[in-house]
């Protein structure tokens, strides 16, 4: 069996094209960069690491981060224009019910299905939300770095760690996915009808 067809098939059913290939495009572009942060160095004074590896990592972080910021902003406004601000921020609107069943449902250990202003379309926003603030504080950081102003270092310091954000996101909606998309009740049910 191809372990990618059930994800790709879950992909085509909960999104449009546009946003499948967005998705996935941003979903590789910060896998790439969590890779590159490991071999990039920027010191406090600013200066790049002097290694080859430091070097190459560093402007390759930075190319990725600049693309990054067109395809994630992309994403966003694509999303938000086909589902709109509510699906993915319910709480601030108002609108709890869905929110409230999805709940309850995981406290009785039943994982529920992907609805819009659920438990999934909160996750997604807060998710959206991380990228912002991650590439928001990272273009600045760029920006600053590039006028050599006393702010870089503070900036940097805080693209770090909102970074930890992303990691700590990508990891548990890639569990959630697999999670989801691979559950073997789920798969059995499927195989059976």
């Amino acid at each position: 069996m191809d372990i990618t067809s059930p994800f790709f098939h879950y992909l085509k059913q909960h999104q449009s094209t546009a946003i499948r290939h967005l998705h996935l495009t941003v979903m590789m572009l910060v896998l790439l960069e969590v890779l590159l942060s490991n071999i990039m160095h920027v010191n406090k004074q600013g200066e790049i690491g002097q290694s080859t590896l430091e070097y190459v990592g560093t402007w390759a972080h930075i190319v990725v981060g600049i693309s990054l910021v067109f395809f994630g902003s992309l994403f966003i406004i694509v999303a938000f224009k086909q589902r709109g601000f509510k699906y993915y921020f319910p709480y601030l609107c108002n609108q709890w019910q869905p929110l409230k069943s999805d709940i309850k449902l995981l406290t009785q250990l039943t994982l529920p299905e992907s609805k819009p202003y659920g438990i999934s379309s909160c996750i997604q926003g807060l998710g959206l939300g991380a990228l912002c603030l991650v590439y928001i504080t990272g273009i600045s950081w760029f920006i600053s770095w590039n006028l050599n102003l006393t702010l870089a270092p503070n900036l940097l310091h805080w693209h770090k760690t909102l970074t930890g954000l992303v990691e700590a996101y990508l990891v548990g909606h890639g569990v959630m996915a697999i999670v989801h998309i691979y559950n073997p009740l789920k798969l059995k049910r499927e195989v059976i009808n």
